[in-house]
């Protein structure tokens, strides 16, 4: 067998083979002859001869990759491509860190037409293996919707007619432009460059010829040759569609988008239906920040060619960048159902619902991205990202570690990292990962923003704001900026720098605000529905109400108040007590919400007509959602459901809780509309207000005004606490509290604290839930007197209501 070897490596195949076939006949099914002479057969183009060898091996031998490999490679050279991929995904169940099964994989997906997935299984390879050219060459061709060439190499290339060889030499030139072709087309990238340099050598300038060879430059990364090439190409033959699309991909992956943009719109002004050139060009349209146009394209694209998937991701993508996340979420949805296997699509839905707050299903989606690519350092960035709006502070921690394990290097694994470090209140880890993030990008936003945010936690004001001050925002997206701005306001405040620091928390709202979230909320939606619900309840409609049928488990404690107005401190104190089970600010009442705005009347006229099987559902639609995040909630525990804003939903909660109780968090008013004002909140139909200080007051008042009717329409028990009597005497305060509840005192509850350390709090006010109780924001409106100048009458009848002195005569 060793002398078989020996005379294959020096290229006697058939030397090589009849000493193999020696060996076979004296050990029948030596598994070395067979595999040599598989292999054998390969290189000799007899196809189906080394697919059968191979198929013999891999039966014979299920646990070996390489076999499992060799055979998906046979079954693609030969045309077989669905065969291969079944074949290559046994290899990489069997060996998940063979870089070649990855790529030869990709290989035989793309030849299926499986873009998506063919990406997916590329990229993994890389991750093996970054240096591996085969799936470099290939990734690239599929890279952001591009396809190399987007238009196929035509059958064989004529001489350009600048340079028109004479007749015989022609003839010479299309049979070698058909050889290349053909191993351009097999991926034989090596084999078809020198075929076509040695026609540019007999015909320089031919334009078809610099096209496909800028194609492999292109496949292999070396994007400026390429574009070198291709750009040679188009001028020489500037009616060319298709190389202009490839110019295009190839400027786009240099980031020259204005030029990208010029490339891609004279392919289509040669050809208006191609739906490869609408899809690119909305791909280098949303680099451009011009989403609207690149939704434009997408959906030509779409319309172009129904079952398009990258289209149809574009789409999603477009949205997103317009803040419409709703319809991002249905694009994505819809591009899955053509490739359900795309992890990139998977993870694009995922950020889409966590920017809806879906926090649940988008970690769902990031746990499914990483099983379809458990290489992939982004899915499991992403992953933590959404633990940590979660509360799930050491899953996250643990995600963003294994998305270092795969990228050591990663600066975004490494910023996250402390960021949650940092949430969680461990300062000490934090510094540690954001000095790492540091080390290898120090211009890093993020990593700056946590240790200035430790720097402020530990009293160091002075280090802070230097911090903050010496941060490199030039090429900072809109986000990073409003980060940055808020944290500077919360440090110049500390300081005592009012000015300062109301202009830093305006800057801050101002960048969110005019994000594309921002910019996609209709800022009067919250508004009309306060006023179509106060309008609705009246006492003459609540009394005509079916009556609703009895309660089959305690009713919920709801924890509501205006934000900012100490309900989260309140929540850890009751969190404290045994018996006490607190859901931290969950969209409990989403599902509901759409049942009801589905039925004859809508939201909320189809209240009053509720039968009892109805609102049993609707119940039932509630406790599902609470058994989302409290799945260990037992009978004999009082559910605290902590949403501050579920004030406004108050009349739907007595409808379908007719036992509930409420506890009121109560705060000065204008302390409360000040804090508003000075936090950095994900942006909501309601929280979009808050990015002035008129705009918080006002809808501090409408909402205020809403709660005060719904006491007067339909009397439910409430028990207010004020933040400045609970900060002044918690104990106090707390033992007036549980009798409302009907719970015994537990001195657990003063301890608050302790448990507040390692339990989740997803309020913008977590780093100082784990504080000491402080004083420093009481009354802190004074200080910021002149900024309330005529807004104080807005907030004058909550003041007496909830026993505020009114403004001394004189105050703005």
């Amino acid at each position: 067998m060793a002398e078989a070897v020996a005379l294959h490596r020096a290229g006697r195949l058939a030397e090589a083979a009849a000493r193999a076939e020696a060996v076979l006949a004296a050990r029948p099914g030596f598994a070395d002859a067979l595999n040599l002479l598989a292999i054998i057969a390969s290189q000799r183009g007899d196809g189906d001869r080394a697919v059968a060898l191979f198929t013999e091996l891999a039966v014979r031998f299920p646990g070996s990759a390489d076999h499992a490999v060799n055979l998906g490679a046979a079954l693609t050279a030969a045309g077989r491509a669905g065969e291969a991929v079944e074949a290559l995904r046994r290899a990489v169940q069997l060996d998940p860190r063979r870089a070649d099964a990855r790529h030869l994989l990709g290989l035989a997906l793309t030849a299926l037409g499986r873009g998506d997935e063919a990406r997916t299984s590329l990229r993994r390879a890389l991750r093996l293996a970054p240096g591996h050219a085969g799936a470099l060459s290939a990734l690239a061709a599929l890279d952001r919707g591009a396809r190399a060439p987007a238009q196929e190499p035509a059958p064989a290339p004529a001489p350009a007619p600048a340079a028109a060889p004479s007749p015989a030499l022609a003839g010479d030139l299309a049979a070698l432009g058909q050889r290349a072709l053909d191993l351009h087309r097999a991926g034989r990238l090596d084999e078809a460059e020198p075929l076509y340099r040695r026609i540019l050598a007999a015909a320089p300038g031919h334009a078809e010829t610099l096209h496909y060879l800028g194609v492999i430059r292109f496949q292999r990364g070396d994007f400026a040759g390429a574009a070198e090439d291709i750009g040679r190409a188009v001028a020489g033959d500037p009616g060319n569609a298709g190389a202009l699309v490839n110019l295009g991909n190839a400027l786009k992956a240099l980031r020259r988008f204005a030029e990208a943009e010029d490339a891609y719109r004279r392919a289509l002004a040669l050809a208006p239906d191609s739906p490869e050139a609408h899809n690119n060009l909305a791909a280098v349209l949303r680099d451009l920040d011009r989403f609207d146009e690149s939704e434009r394209h997408c959906r030509r694209a779409l319309a172009l060619r129904p079952d398009y998937a990258e289209a149809g991701a574009n789409l999603g993508n477009a949205l997103v960048g317009q803040g419409r996340l709703e319809e991002a979420v249905a694009a994505y949805q819809d591009s899955l159902a053509r490739a359900p296997q795309s992890a990139e699509v998977v993870n694009n839905l995922g950020s889409a619902l966590v920017g809806l707050d879906r926090g649940v299903e988008a970690r769902a989606c990031f746990e499914r991205a990483i099983e379809l690519d458990p290489g992939s350092a982004l899915a499991l960035n992403n992953l933590g990202t959404a633990q940590a709006n979660l509360g799930e502070f050491e899953a996250a921690a643990g995600a963003f570690r294994r998305a270092l394990d795969l990228q050591p290097e990663s600066v975004e694994a490494w910023s996250n990292l402390a960021a949650v470090h940092e949430r969680a209140s461990d300062l000490a880890a934090a510094r540690v990962a954001a000095d790492q993030a540091l080390a290898r990008d120090p211009g890093n936003v993020l990593a700056h923003l946590v240790r200035a945010k430790c720097d402020r936690r530990d009293g160091d004001l002075a280090a802070a704001l230097d911090r903050l001050q010496g941060i490199d925002l030039s090429a900072a997206g809109w986000r990073d900026r409003a980060f940055v701005a808020h944290e500077l306001g919360a440090v110049r405040d500390r300081l005592g720098d009012t000015d300062g620091a109301y202009a830093a928390f305006a800057e801050g709202n101002r960048l969110s605000a005019e994000g594309p979230r921002g910019r996609a909320i209709d800022r009067q939606a919250y508004p009309r529905e306060i006023a179509a619900l106060r309008a609705r309840f009246t006492p003459q409609w609540v009394a005509g109400w079916t009556p609703a049928p009895p309660e089959d488990r305690p009713s919920p404690v709801f924890l509501v108040g205006f934000p900012r107005s100490g309900t989260t401190l309140l929540g850890r104190v009751l969190d404290a007590h045994p018996r006490v089970r607190v859901l931290e600010e969950r969209a409990t009442f989403s599902a509901v919400l759409d049942r009801l705005r589905g039925l004859p009347g809508g939201y909320p006229d189809c209240l009053a007509a509720l039968d009892g099987d109805e609102i049993r559902r609707l119940r039932g639609l509630y406790f599902e959602a609470v058994g989302l995040f409290l799945p260990d909630l037992a009978r004999s525990q009082v559910l605290v459901d902590k949403m501050p804003f579920n004030l406004v939903e108050a009349g739907l909660i007595r409808r379908l809780f007719p036992g509930a109780r409420f506890l009121l968090a109560l705060r000065h008013p204008a302390d409360a509309c000040l804090s508003c004002f000075m936090q950095d909140f994900r942006l909501n139909r309601a929280m979009v207000n808050f990015d002035t200080l008129a705009g918080t007051v006002d809808i501090y008042g409408r909402v205020m005004d809403l709660w005060r009717h719904y006491r007067a329409v339909l009397d439910p028990p409430v028990h207010a606490v004020r933040y400045e009597d609970l900060v002044a005497d918690l104990e106090r305060e707390a033992r007036r509290l549980f009798p409302f509840l009907d719970l015994p005192w537990d001195d657990a509850v003063l301890d608050y604290g302790a448990r507040a350390r390692s339990a989740e709090v997803r309020a913008p006010s977590y780093h100082q839930v784990a504080e000491p109780l402080y004083t420093r924001a009481l009354a802190r409106w004074r200080r910021y007197a002149p900024h309330f100048a005529g807004l104080l009458p807005t907030l004058a009848p909550h003041l007496a209501e909830f026993g505020y002195p009114a403004p001394e005569k004189g105050s703005p």
